[in-house]
């Protein structure tokens, strides 16, 4: 199954995410919907990496290991769903004040929004160390690869928030004569 068809299946997801939301104001977890191949998270109670299954709620920050040619499928409710591929670090958080975040180490996620969520539902946010990607838009991605991060909007657009440089890199502010 290819990627684009796997988001075929992710409206479906969000729309019952959508309903169980509107029935039952449910706590704002993040629910594993798929995974495929090697995922684990850490327990923290027992500090051992456990096997992620499906259905498995994400009631507290959570971090997930995604191993190569491996992935999971996540959905949250309020209409948001996203896929991390591996290999991929990344510590998923449920809903803090109205939005959820994803802190990516290493790794591949998109997320989808649904753009019919009801206004005031929570947003999602992609923490790298380059700094946060708040959504916008209704479909995104965002890699880290060595040391650098690289977002893609198919629709919609993000809000990028860059970090600022730890230390000052003079080199670029050394004044340069050239001639003439």
């Amino acid at each position: 199954m290819n990627f684009s068809l796997r988001f075929f299946i992710l409206p479906i997801l969000l729309t019952l995410s959508f309903e169980v939301w509107g029935k039952e104001k449910q706590p704002l977890f993040p629910i594993i919907e798929e995974v495929k191949g090697q995922v684990l998270w850490f327990n923290s109670a027992n500090g051992q990496y456990i096997p992620v299954n499906q259905g498995l709620i994400l009631s507290k920050t959570t971090r997930l290991v995604v191993s190569s040619q491996s992935h999971l499928v996540f959905s949250c409710p309020v209409g948001i769903a996203g896929r991390v591929s591996g290999p991929a670090e990344i510590v998923l958080k449920p809903a803090e004040n109205k939005r959820y975040e994803a802190d990516m180490k290493r790794g591949t996620i998109a997320i989808l929004l649904d753009p019919e969520r009801p206004s005031g539902s929570p947003q999602f946010a992609v923490r790298t160390k380059d700094g946060l990607a708040l959504a916008k838009g209704t479909f995104y991605a965002i890699t880290e690869y060595k040391g650098q991060t690289f977002v893609k909007v198919k629709t919609g657009s993000i809000k990028a928030k860059p970090k600022p440089p730890i230390k000052r890199n003079f080199a670029a502010y050394k004044k340069i004569n050239i001639g003439k």
